[in-house]
């Protein structure tokens, strides 16, 4: 996928331009696809995220990390397609484990570690569920964390660490629970 614009915007030039969206739509459509963004769509929400980044690139906060800024525009486009949408489609927070092994056994464990951690994030309030993701499946950190959502830095930091601990005792559970 390609954006393409005739002049991207004051103050970037098309080399500027082209190497930020080189380097953070990944991060961009990794953010879209988490927030329920159904794959038929996510190119044009993709192109979305860039031209409102293009819009406001001037106002930016030279502070602020361009990939936080970045997923907090994509976070606002998410929104505002599943509420324009009649939503179908499920989030999708699943990431399928690799095969890289040929034992069933191994296999059906990985499958069933992923639903656990899936279902695990499934069932956080979002407050916590957007710092946790972007924690620790996009290892942000927490000043990135606290720009892209609008948060205090200590208040990204508390979240994390609640999060982590519940998300330990879950897991304590779960192994203790299969052990029996």
């Amino acid at each position: 996928m390609r954006l393409t614009t005739d002049r991207p915007a004051p103050g970037l030039s098309r080399v500027e331009f082209d190497e930020l969206y080189r380097r953070q739509a990944p991060l961009v459509v990794r953010a879209l696809t988490r927030y329920g963004v159904p794959d038929a769509t996510v190119d044009d929400c993709v192109q979305e995220v860039f031209l409102t980044a293009l819009r406001r690139w001037p106002s930016r906060d030279p502070d602020t990390s361009v990939a936080g800024w970045l997923y907090g525009i994509s976070r606002r486009v998410a929104s505002h397609h599943r509420r324009a949408s009649e939503r179908k489609v499920r989030r999708e927070r699943r990431a399928t484990p690799a095969a890289s092994t040929s034992d069933p056994e191994a296999q059906s464990e990985a499958r069933e570690l992923a639903e656990f951690v899936a279902q695990f994030i499934e069932g956080l309030d979002d407050r916590y569920r957007e710092v946790f993701v972007l924690s620790e499946i996009e290892a942000m950190s927490a000043p990135e964390i606290a720009d892209a959502l609008g948060l205090n830095v200590n208040t990204v930091y508390t979240r994390v660490n609640r999060t982590r601990s519940k998300f330990r005792s879950s897991l304590a559970s779960r192994v203790g629970g299969k052990s029996s």
